[in-house]
């Protein structure tokens, strides 16, 4: 009797000293540090090959240092594409206008925008790891830039959720830019990796939608080439499900202001039936500085 009690104990120990094993296995695997992401290596040496990235090269987050095949946001690194772009865009500017400019990064652009013209700018940044460079900014031009940490291309997410619970997620992230006045002209200038803007201005729009608070943007945006070639193409807009060049077309009015090169942002992207898009292949590729702003007769057009 006592033999098999002492075995049976023998048992449970050895049960609850596995389970207290399998359990600390578990935490440890839990409390183990994510390694960091693996970085493109044609990247990382494109950067650091030039003397003109040598400022920046350690203050790049590692994020922006790999590829992505349909990346969030894009960020302009080259001082010199910052000048063309800006001496472009000069004359299209220098109004009354208020003046965004969306994530501005390291602030090559900023600081160019910032000595062509005299008004104060509008900054949103997305990523916080470039908060000290603009912090930087304001302290060497006072008074001249309001900055906030906010995803500004991704306001077609947050007027989707205002719609569902008639917040005002919106209104909080315009600001002092909130507007009732839907002829108000606002400038607005950043680079964008995709489309979601665009189809939340063009939703807008067409629906007269109430979370329009921004009033009429003139946009100044660096796109991928064949995002612009996508949107203007006569012919695709005839295919079906091919809605959004034709309203697109209808609804504003474009050009194409600049062409610079798309090695000149980050993060890289890559085709999606392959990760080892060369260095030579994406020098060959560029970005587009496209001027659209909305046709002033549409609304007259829908209201018949």
């Amino acid at each position: 009797m006592l033999k098999n009690i002492l075995s049976k104990a023998n048992f449970l120990d050895r049960k609850h000293l596995n389970g207290s094993l399998r359990l600390c296995h578990k935490i440890s695997k839990q409390t183990k540090e994510k390694p960091p992401p693996k970085l493109a290596p044609d990247v990382v040496n494109y950067v650091n090959s030039l003397p003109e990235y040598s400022n920046i090269k350690d203050k790049i987050p590692r994020t922006l240092l790999r590829k992505y095949k349909t990346p969030e946001s894009m960020y302009l690194i080259n001082q010199k594409s910052a000048k063309d772009i800006v001496n472009t865009i000069q004359n299209h500017i220098n109004d009354d206008s208020p003046l965004v400019e969306v994530n501005p990064g390291f602030g090559f652009l900023s600081e160019e925008l910032l000595k062509c013209q005299k008004k104060p700018i509008y900054m949103y940044e997305m990523s916080s790891q470039f908060a000290s460079n603009l912090t930087n900014l304001q302290e060497k031009y006072p008074g001249r830039i309001t900055f906030k940490l906010a995803d500004f291309f991704g306001m077609w997410k947050l007027a989707f959720k205002d719609k569902l619970d008639q917040g005002n997620r919106i209104h909080e992230l315009l600001g002092d830019l909130y507007t009732h006045d839907s002829d108000r002209v606002v400038k607005v200038i950043g680079s964008m990796p995709g489309l979601s803007f665009v189809k939340h201005l063009i939703n807008n729009i067409i629906f007269h939608n109430a979370n329009n608070q921004l009033g009429k943007p003139d946009l100044f945006i660096t796109m991928p080439a064949h995002h612009y070639e996508f949107l203007t193409d006569n012919e695709v807009q005839f295919q079906k499900q091919r809605s959004i060049p034709a309203l697109f077309q209808m609804l504003f009015h474009y050009k194409v202001l600049t062409t610079v090169p798309k090695v000149h942002f980050l993060p890289w992207s890559y085709k999606s039936n392959s990760k080892k898009s060369s260095l030579v292949g994406i020098l060959n590729v560029f970005m587009q500085t496209i001027l659209f702003s909305v046709v002033n007769d549409f609304f007259v057009f829908v209201d018949g």
